[in-house]
């Protein structure tokens, strides 16, 4: 449940392009902090949490995340489906911009 993107909740909506966007951020923001966004157990908590739940400049054990990375994030991990970057290539294409953007040593091992 952690990395469905909320119109998959039940009772939400039907799932769309930008669904698979939301999937794919939560995985990225797991491999760049080192921490999950959610740990609510319940469904409708998670819901509430992702309709609450922004990205910042998130710390995890992997250290920061640069500015220009969580602002890709923010978008990819928006509540709203049309709030999100119409593909994946668009997606991954402005998360490597950003990556180089002022970025962490450890980003290169991501790379």
């Amino acid at each position: 449940m952690q990395y469905l993107a909320p119109e998959q909740l039940p009772d939400v909506a039907k799932p769309v392009s930008q669904t698979d966007i939301y999937s794919l951020a939560e995985v990225v923001f797991l491999l760049l902090t080192g921490t999950r966004r959610f740990h609510d157990q319940d469904v409708r908590e998670l819901l509430q949490s992702k309709q609450l739940r922004e990205v910042t400049g998130v710390t995890g054990p992997r250290q920061t995340l640069p500015g220009s990375v969580a602002l890709v994030l923010k978008r990819a991990l928006a509540f709203r489906p049309e709030d999100r970057y119409e593909s994946a290539s668009q997606f991954v294409n402005e998360l490597e911009l950003a990556s180089h953007q002022k970025s962490p040593k450890w980003w290169n091992l991501w790379r």
